[in-house]
């Protein structure tokens, strides 16, 4: 009877664990997603539908994302996409989303205990600002293989402390990750060599834009992250979570400040998003008078991101407005 039961559980079981492998397979997996482009190639029906969205894609300019035009070319071609679904063996997607692109974003920041409130500030004179250009611009991405696809950053403009990432057609039908990429700003300061500086606390000032739309089998998502060097020491930066860049030889320090976009899988034919946020994030910590302080600030796309297999478009601006420091002392 045991057995029989056991059974009749794992008969039950088996088609949702087959289902949930497909699309752990599909999100990610090179073999399924070549798959997918040796059988979607052979259909000269599916070449134009692909050309006529990567065209889309192309002519999309900034905020102007053509999503309404991808999305009803899609629903034309809905019985095309499940045709090749099925003799593949993938799961065909959901109805073709209808929801509006999510709303504003607020970060989520992670504050921890201050250690201001002992402290009182020194006199103005030595407070610091800068504003842009910094000192240098980053990035940092993984470097692995089929992953290898960076985003167009040419609109970009470093001398304003703006940075845009492009994302459009993939170069063919096999890259479609946008696997991890981040980039952002670096600034220097010196800690005046005043005996009685024990602290600093450390403002960004920043604005973030996100928009697109992506199609099936997509996630996509878009982090805050930061890095300081081990002359600012304090709870607010050290006990922020750990970004992790696999391939970069300096992760120890990266922090996650916070989530700018939260992860979002696309399992409809087709989905759009939409983030903005303009806010500021503060971290403090204990210095040395006269030590030098190494601080990068930036955003960019988490390591699971991946695009879709019909095409894709994503547009973000990230600009960051204004760094200050603000040294302390001891309250007696």
């Amino acid at each position: 009877m045991k057995k029989l039961l056991c059974l009749s559980v794992i008969s039950f079981l088996l088609p949702a664990l087959e289902t949930t492998a497909q699309q752990e397979k599909l999100w990610g997996d090179p073999h399924i997603i070549q798959k997918f482009a040796t059988e979607a190639t052979k259909d000269p029906a599916y070449l134009k539908l692909r050309a006529e969205v990567d065209a889309l894609s192309k002519t999309a300019t900034g905020k102007n994302t053509n999503a309404s035009a991808v999305k009803a070319l899609l629903a034309r071609n809905n019985m095309l996409l499940k045709r090749i679904y099925t003799k593949i063996g993938i799961e065909a997607p959901q109805v073709m989303n209808t929801k509006r692109p999510k709303k504003v974003i607020n970060p989520l920041i992670y504050t921890k205990a201050s250690i201001l409130g002992k402290m009182v500030k020194v006199n103005q004179q030595i407070f610091k600002t800068e504003t842009p250009p910094y000192d240098a611009s980053w990035f940092q991405s993984n470097q692995a293989g089929f992953n290898n696809v960076y985003p167009d950053t040419t609109a970009s403009l470093f001398s304003a402390g703006k940075t845009i990432f492009i994302y459009g057609p993939p170069p063919n039908p096999v890259k479609v990750r946008l696997g991890q990429y981040c980039q952002g700003y670096l600034q220097a300061f010196t800690v005046p060599s005043n005996p009685e500086i024990i602290a600093a606390e450390v403002k960004f000032e920043y604005s973030f834009f996100y928009t697109g739309w992506d199609t099936y089998g997509a996630r996509t998502g878009m982090d805050l992250v930061v890095k300081a060097d081990n002359k600012l020491n304090g709870s607010s930066y050290n006990e922020l979570p750990v970004y992790d860049f696999p391939y970069s030889t300096q992760n120890v320090r990266w922090k996650k400040a916070a989530t700018l976009y939260p992860a979002d899988t696309i399992t409809s034919d087709f989905g759009e998003f939409h983030a903005t946020a303009d806010s500021s994030f503060t971290i403090e910590g204990y210095v040395t008078p006269g030590s030098a302080i190494t601080l990068q600030f930036g955003f960019g796309f988490p390591i699971e991101t991946v695009r879709g297999l019909n095409g894709s478009y994503h547009y973000a601006e990230f600009i960051l407005k204004k760094i200050t420091i603000t040294y302390y002392k001891t309250a007696n």
